[in-house]
């Protein structure tokens, strides 16, 4: 039902919307039509979220970070409660994450950066679950190694990275469409 609304609401502002993208009033016009949609979202009191047809909308002038950084900035000043409740949604969910190269493990976040300073990257940090279970593939070797015991391997520390890679992935996947914001670093413990 909400993404019908949304979908109404975008695709009349966008006919509304005739833009030339190397012109600072286009990008002056989309903002204005941006805030134009968040609102009457809002008034309707469906949830407010990116989705395709707003990224799209903003796609040629602004952009896909524009788009976010506005969402969040518009958030901030209008509904602050809901980008608050996101993140403490966040912190009570378990992920799993297993579509991320080989990698099949759980995080469960802990804390994050200074909530009531609204910034719109955050840093996160958290536990993998059930570590000693979860197994990485080296592909140069083919040898197989617990999460734990290849992360204290000094060659193997690219997988360090590519770990908190998968957990901003999929945190990002509940996070930005909803607040605009994005997980910058992902530190975590096993």
């Amino acid at each position: 039902m909400g993404d019908n609304i949304i979908k109404r609401v975008v695709l009349k502002e966008m006919r509304k919307l005739k833009t030339k993208s190397d012109n600072k009033d286009a990008i002056n016009r989309e903002i204005n039509q941006l805030n134009k949609i968040f609102k009457k979202l809002d008034d309707k009191g469906v949830e407010l979220k990116l989705d395709e047809w707003i990224y799209n909308m903003s796609e040629d002038v602004i952009g896909t970070g524009g788009v976010e950084r506005y969402f969040f900035n518009w958030l901030k000043e209008n509904k602050p409660q809901q980008i608050e409740d996101k993140l403490k949604k966040i912190l009570k969910t378990t992920f799993h994450i297993n579509r991320c190269g080989s990698y099949d493990f759980e995080f469960k976040p802990q804390n994050y950066n200074e909530l009531t300073s609204f910034k719109r990257y955050v840093d996160i940090k958290g536990h993998i679950i059930d570590a000693e279970n979860s197994y990485v593939t080296i592909l140069s070797t083919g040898e197989e190694y617990t999460i734990p015991d290849v992360l204290q391997m000094e060659e193997y520390w690219e997988v360090k990275y590519e770990i908190a890679d998968c957990i901003k992935e999929e945190i990002n996947k509940v996070l930005t469409p909803y607040t605009g914001m994005s997980i910058d670093i992902a530190e975590y413990d096993y």
